[in-house]
């Protein structure tokens, strides 16, 4: 059991999601305000949209519980 503890209350975190293609100035950032497979989502649904027509994309994730493919929804354009 955690012992109570003073906890400041007075800030909020944000996330940034990225992506960036190597080799180059590419890169696709969204800040949310959690971290979880519907925010992972968000990020795959608008990253998918700013690509250009015909252009797949392939994306390299770590182990992360929001990158479980069970959950996740990828768009057609994305391969991860």
């Amino acid at each position: 059991m955690r012992p109570p503890g003073v906890v400041d209350q007075r800030f909020e975190s944000l996330y940034l999601f990225a992506a960036c293609r190597p080799g180059t100035d590419e890169t696709f950032a969204l800040a949310l305000p959690r971290v979880n497979v519907d925010a992972m989502t968000i990020f795959l649904e608008h990253f998918s949209r700013q690509l250009a027509p015909g252009v797949h994309a392939v994306l390299v994730l770590d182990q992360a519980g929001w990158h479980d493919a069970r959950a996740l929804l990828v768009p057609e354009t994305i391969t991860r």
